[in-house]
């Protein structure tokens, strides 16, 4: 991609960067407000059960223990028990999200039953030892395809039976395209759950100042606008006595875009001691009650012809809810919306089921259910390319919507109810890049060598699509102050992905002042009254075109004001360096000189023509999703010995529009595409059939870590979207999704000879060396 001349399309470095590496951040456990207390949860060791007593005498009789609460204490500042399904829907049954704490019955382990408030941590863990909860421990539903079954036990003793809800999603004539194919295959697979596991678990400080009568919440989260309505809603306070900031934030990846009952239940605590209260959460309590992402279940048909085209897919997924539901069916419904990515699929119809079980709910992680899409298309064209006799990266080129097609329009919706449209790319000049880079034409010559060495390679290829910028919009103020320095305020969230660096080099651009010069705000819901948060991979899209539009005004009404002051026209000006400058004449005004005219002086008149302030608000508007294609090529090694598996080189093609930062954009790529490594071959949150979780901590749940990770060779692929001024696309996730649909067609192609055949994630030496064990026998 070629330099920028302006500030838009620059390597500039990250303004987050310098105050981290210098240890300078400031994240929520780094704040100590005076007379701060520490709380603690009590969380249940059983998946189901009834409460019979609470007994909290022992606890609260503590040596600096200042408040023991039980849901039944906490009532007297709450406006209900439960919190309210965080996104709006008529198709849900009612009392399906999580209590604030538990009162009657418990559904999952690590369900929070009661809280310590204390002078510290380890006085609220000691106190916790002391509760004697009394729970009548009931059957439990672990499996969501057991817990459909009939007398499966119920996961809520309140309502029978398990599904949560069931939908189809459709196009054309599924049934009748399947069974007229000259060719049908089936494929029936599994996608384990896994978690966010940011470096950062979730925190927050509450602080209520009586004198001000103003509930002040620091949160490490992706939603402060929306964590402030929620507070709001269930404390019964007013936006002028709560506000939320966000401090640094370590990682979210979805974990945080939930609003907890944790985050209520400190904030009340707070309300009722008048005093700071701090809760962080451990590693442990992380694995037991941050939400995680699947399981999925899924058994598809296709039709396709001689050549290995698609003619039609019809099949049933069945999604794991978990014991409450926080938002809605998102996860299940991307997912099933994604199935035909990037592919030209002329039928379709999905069954899906949408199930409770007694285990920690679910909602997006990282991917937000468009990874478990792409592998099962990715997997059934895999198993098209073995029914045909033709290679995995061929049954991608003959089925991939060509170049000229596009604008694509599919039959299908997104939730917004807006057509998903993929608006612009050429996806198989995207797969032509990545297998160059890969020098995919010398594999088979180096497959030969290694194989000659007793080595077993295989290259695998995947390709996905990813709807970023979700809507409806978010909200930027950009602002040159009397100081003559510039501002930007926006319900945007900063969490690591260097948000703050590309908002300024966006104003920059149309200021032309240095980005270093530009303050980025973000999070904090007493600087700009709306926000949606991070979420999506939207931000660069939302708030982005906000700033960008925002900035553009203020420069039209900088060059009309100094146009007036100046006595000349508004043509003859120019912006250079943070100057208004008349061309061709010794005339100047700097950005400083025009807001302070803009300020107004007491008393006196306003200049004619002229409007107060040299600010700009814009909340940019969007129901239609952007879309970019991702192909990864990874060429890999399997040791036959161990079934272990090395990634040797790994390629990205990523059409992320147009590209504001191409450094952050390689870092967010880099960094979705070791979170689908982690999917592919490591992350695996473990229940037994009790719905008891076996992996709580990272000596049992694995993460990729640097030696597993292989260089990365990422190719920005420019293609402009037409549904913003911009042009962007975002990428925060699209990184993730093809990533195990291309391990795991590698891995089987290393393991061709033996006929391995791969339907589920992750997949673990042990398993592995397993199915090659099963296949020699």
């Amino acid at each position: 991609m070629t330099q920028s001349k302006g500030h838009i399309g620059r390597r500039t470095p990250r303004a987050e960067d310098p105050a981290l590496l210098r240890g300078a951040g400031r994240f929520v456990d780094d704040l100590h407000p005076p007379d701060l207390l520490e709380a603690a949860f009590l969380r249940s060791p059983t998946a189901h059960g009834l409460i019979r007593s609470i007994d909290t005498s022992a606890a609260r009789a503590l040596p600096g223990v200042h408040a023991v609460y039980t849901l039944a204490d906490l009532r007297q500042v709450l406006t209900a028990d439960r919190l309210p399904l965080q996104f709006p829907s008529n198709v849900l049954p009612p009392d399906i999200s999580p209590f604030i704490l538990a009162g009657r019955e418990v559904a999952y382990v690590g369900e929070a039953i009661a809280m310590v408030v204390a002078d510290r941590r380890y006085i609220a863990e000691d106190a916790l030892a002391l509760i004697q909860a009394d729970i009548e421990e009931l059957p439990a539903a672990s499996d969501c395809r057991d817990a459909l079954a009939p007398g499966a036990p119920d996961v809520h003793v309140h309502r029978k039976g398990n599904l949560l809800i069931d939908f189809v999603q459709s196009y054309g004539d599924a049934d009748a395209a399947v069974a007229a194919a000259p060719h049908r295959l089936t494929v029936n697979l599994k996608q384990h759950r896994g978690g966010a596991h940011p470096i950062e678990t979730r925190g927050l400080v509450a602080s209520f100042d009586a004198a001000s009568d103003v509930l002040t919440v620091w949160s490490s989260t992706q939603l402060a606008h929306e964590a402030r309505f929620f507070i709001m809603k269930m404390l019964g306070l007013d936006e002028n006595r709560i506000r939320v900031v966000t401090p640094d934030v370590g990682g979210g990846f979805g974990a945080k875009f939930i609003l907890y009952p944790e985050e209520v239940a400190i904030s009340a605590a707070s309300l009722l001691l008048k005093r700071p209260v701090k809760w962080i959460e451990d590693r442990r309590e992380h694995f037991l009650a941050s939400i995680q992402e699947r399981d999925q279940y899924w058994d598809v048909e296709a039709g396709f012809d001689a050549d290995g085209r698609l003619l039609g897919a019809r099949g049933t997924m069945i999604s794991d809810a978990g014991a409450y539901t926080y938002q809605g069916i998102n996860l299940a419904y991307n997912a099933s919306t994604n199935f035909p990515g990037p592919y030209v699929l002329p039928h379709y119809k999905l069954h899906v089921s949408v199930v409770e079980t007694n285990k920690v709910p679910t909602a997006p992680v990282r991917g937000a259910g468009y990874p478990e899409g792409c592998f099962a298309m990715d997997r059934v064209l895999d198993a098209i390319a073995r029914d045909r006799g033709i290679s995995s990266v061929e049954v991608r080129r003959r089925n991939l919507v060509p170049g000229s097609a596009m604008p694509y329009a599919t039959p299908m919706q997104a939730r917004s109810a807006s057509t998903i449209v993929y608006e612009s790319g050429d996806f198989p000049a995207c797969l032509d890049l990545a297998l160059q880079s890969a020098d995919h034409a010398g594999f088979a010559a180096r497959r030969k060598k290694a194989r000659e060495a007793g080595r077993l390679l295989g290259f695998g290829i995947g390709a996905g699509i990813k709807g970023t910028g979700r809507g409806p919009f978010e909200s930027a103020i950009v602002r040159v102050g009397r100081s003559g320095r510039v501002s930007i305020y926006t319900g945007a969230m900063a969490m690591g992905q260097g948000l703050k660096t590309i908002l300024a080099q966006i104003a920059a651009d149309q200021l032309s002042v240095r980005p270093e010069d530009i303050t980025v705000v973000s999070g904090d819901t007493s600087t700009i009254q709306l926000g949606l948060g991070g979420f999506a991979s939207r931000q660069t899209v939302t708030a982005g075109n906000s700033v960008h539009l925002a900035a553009k005004a203020v420069r039209e009404k900088a060059i009309s004001t100094a146009a007036l002051m100046l006595d000349v026209p508004a043509t003859s000006l120019d912006i250079r360096d943070g100057i208004v400058i008349a061309t061709g004449k010794n005339l100047s005004l700097s950005l400083r000189d025009v807001a302070d005219t803009l300020a107004g002086a007491p008393g006196y008149k306003f200049p004619a023509g002229l409007a107060p302030g040299l600010d700009a608000a814009v909340n940019f508007e969007t129901d239609a999703l952007t879309y970019g294609l991702g192909v990864h090529a990874v060429e890999l090694e399997v040791d036959p010995a161990t079934g272990g598996v090395t990634l040797l080189n790994y390629v990205v093609v990523n059409d992320c529009g147009r590209v504001i930062n191409p450094m952050t954009a390689e870092g967010q790529i880099h960094g979705g595409a070791v979170h689908g490594i982690g999917n592919a071959m490591f992350e695996w949150m473990g229940y037994d059939a009790n719905a008891q979780p076996l992996t709580t901590n990272f000596a049992d749940y694995l993460l990729p870590a640097a030696p597993e990770v292989p260089p990365m060779d990422v190719h920005l692929a420019e293609y402009p979207s037409t549904k913003n001024p911009l042009g962007v696309k975002g990428i925060g996730e699209s990184g993730t999704v093809p990533a195990a649909p291309a391990i795991i067609c590698g891995i089987e192609d290393a393991l061709s000879e033996y006929g391995v055949r791969i339907d589920e994630t992750p997949i673990s030496p042990a398993r592995i060396f397993e199915l090659m064990r099963e296949k020699a026998t």
